[in-house]
């Protein structure tokens, strides 16, 4: 079963890197050449040759039975009133990225050239590029929330924020699952990570994203970057969208990010009666408790006393 809903992945998958070139992965174009591989009888190192699915002669063309397969997917989707209220949250309350109290969150980097600046993707980069996404994503889902069609080449910009090799949301060259299927060879199943770590590296990268994103002011150092790897679309801020106003969420001792477990966890939690593991990740200790006056917004605030105070003074010192 697993075997053959691959085959469908591969085959949609493909059709779409064709009909959007602009996404530049016609290196992940491999059922017509491993077709070729199978009529001509040249199948060493390819660890499956049984593919009752796959016509040779039109790898792409999906079966009558793979139709019907992907109709029912579809028509369930589109239709689970469950699924629509879960997913509703996402679209509803997530970001691309967020700031709060001098802390950039991300999901799950920015896209980056090898000498460290900015990478264009759909003709944008850096900030820009990220709001154009949110804005595209949060279009995308009302249309569906609304059961209203929406376009292919809107549905295909999810594709390539799955696995494009420019996408901020995956950060490798490309997606290698077609390798590790059918190729022995795990040097074909190597996905080369983007510049992004090693830009990190350099204070002059991380001083530019402070200006593009504006966290914090001007020749402020004390400005934070968290990463947040293992979640979907808009998970940067899910955290916060507990808090009605997110300007009092404040990190009392430590911020941190925690990950939930994995289904099996569960499972063996339960089996062995005890308890499901967190995996906590410490960004950063506070030496005491933060209060208000330590956030970006009590900055603000202490600001705005000030302000009050000079006007209050220049009232008193007017001559009557």
């Amino acid at each position: 079963m697993e075997k053959a809903l691959a085959i469908i992945q591969f085959k949609l998958e493909e059709k779409t890197i064709r009909e959007f070139p602009e996404f530049e992965m016609s290196g992940r174009l491999w059922l017509e050449k491993f077709a070729q591989m199978l009529k001509s009888g040249n199948t060493e190192g390819i660890t499956d040759t049984h593919l009752p699915t796959l016509d040779l002669d039109n790898p792409l063309e999906l079966t009558a039975e793979e139709e019907r397969v992907m109709d029912e997917l579809h028509r369930q989707f589109i239709r689970n009133s469950k699924l629509k209220y879960y997913i509703g949250f996402f679209f509803r309350k997530g970001k691309m990225y967020h700031v709060s109290n001098n802390i950039l969150n991300i999901h799950a980097l920015i896209p980056s050239t090898p000498d460290g600046g900015f990478e264009t993707v759909f003709g944008k980069k850096g900030v820009e590029l990220f709001n154009w996404l949110d804005s595209h994503i949060r279009k995308t889902g009302h249309k569906y929330l609304a059961d209203e069609s929406v376009p292919e080449a809107d549905l295909a910009i999810f594709f390539y924020l799955w696995c494009g090799p420019k996408s901020p949301l995956f950060g490798k060259n490309a997606m290698k699952t077609f390798e590790r299927y059918f190729f022995s060879d795990k040097t074909t199943h190597k996905e080369t990570t983007l510049y992004w770590e090693k830009n990190l590296l350099n204070p002059d990268f991380r001083k530019l994203i402070q200006h593009e994103f504006r966290t914090g002011r001007q020749g402020d150092k004390q400005w934070r970057l968290q990463t947040v790897l293992p979640l979907m679309w808009m998970a940067a801020s899910l955290k916060h969208t507990l808090t009605a106003d997110m300007r009092w969420c404040i990190p009392l001792s430590s911020y941190m990010v925690l990950s939930f477990p994995l289904r099996k966890n569960w499972r063996t939690a339960l089996t062995n009666k005890a308890s499901a593991p967190l995996k906590i990740e410490i960004i950063h200790d506070y030496s005491r408790s933060q209060k208000i006056k330590d956030t970006m917004f009590g900055l603000t605030l202490k600001e705005r006393r000030e302000n009050l105070y000079k006007q209050l003074r220049g009232m008193t010192e007017q001559p009557e």
